[in-house]
């Protein structure tokens, strides 16, 4: 897509959220002008195609953009928010390996197209928990530009407004997020104890091994199974608590 659209589509969501939710700086402007064009000018964005299959990028710049939010340093928030939005912008674009001529002519569309104005009282798109990041679609062609267009900035609207969500105004559901967080969110002496736990259930596991080669009773290879049953115990909890910690990074109940 073009540099002057997407800092078009740039200024369409910052000012649908100054003039709905609350005013805005001109460093924050000039923080999404700055981000909606970084990926076509700077690496490692510039050398990589990076109009789809681009989620865990999104992902982590619109992360990036909440922490600089918490960090109150609103500038730096929107050039990632920005960064973000150009790569969603970018996904309904067909990619130059669909054709150059179809890629240019689609961009042409573009530019000709009327931006549209938020609706009143938010968009179709409704993110309540940063959680959904992961589960949205963010690369979508579609034979329609004006429709595609009109949904990225939908989608963009909605991740600002969960990424600039103060502390003190979350959500219910967000809460319960929290609570469920903190509850699977480990102590350095519980995580301890389930090392030395996976330890001996190791030593046993090969314990078990050395044992039943030599010889001696098959009954000795249950004492390989606590090992398996750890590991399986061991990835569940590590997966949940690495949904914890993302959680942590957006709301920072937990040092």
């Amino acid at each position: 897509m073009r540099e002057r659209d997407h800092i078009r589509i740039g200024n369409a969501v910052i000012n649908a959220y100054g003039a709905m939710i609350a005013p805005v700086s001109s460093d924050v402007l000039q923080g999404f002008r700055d981000g909606s064009i970084l990926p076509d000018n700077e690496k490692p964005y510039r050398t990589a195609a990076h109009h789809h299959s681009r989620e865990l990028d999104i992902v982590w710049l619109i992360t990036r953009g909440r922490q600089e939010f918490l960090n109150n340093n609103l500038g730096l928030s929107a050039k990632y928010l920005g960064a973000a939005f150009h790569f969603i912008a970018d996904g309904t674009c067909p990619s130059t390996k669909d054709g150059a001529t179809v890629h240019r002519v689609w961009e042409q569309k573009v530019s000709k197209i009327r931006l549209p104005d938020m609706p009143a009282g938010g968009t179709k798109f409704e993110i309540r928990t940063p959680s959904q990041l992961s589960k949205l679609t963010f690369s979508k062609t579609s034979a329609n530009p004006e429709a595609s267009i009109t949904n990225s900035i939908n989608m963009c609207y909605a991740i600002l407004e969960l990424a600039w969500r103060p502390l003190d105004r979350l959500t219910a559901e967000e809460q319960l997020s929290i609570s469920k967080a903190k509850a699977v969110m480990p102590s350095k002496s519980s995580k301890f104890i389930s090392n030395i736990i996976g330890v001996l259930c190791l030593a046993l596991f090969f314990g078990s091994i050395i044992v039943t080669s030599r010889g001696y009773s098959p009954w000795f290879f249950i004492g390989m199974l606590p090992f398996p049953l750890y590991s399986v115990a061991y990835l569940y909890s590590e997966s949940r608590e690495k949904k914890a910690k993302f959680l942590n990074e957006w709301y920072r109940f937990s040092k």
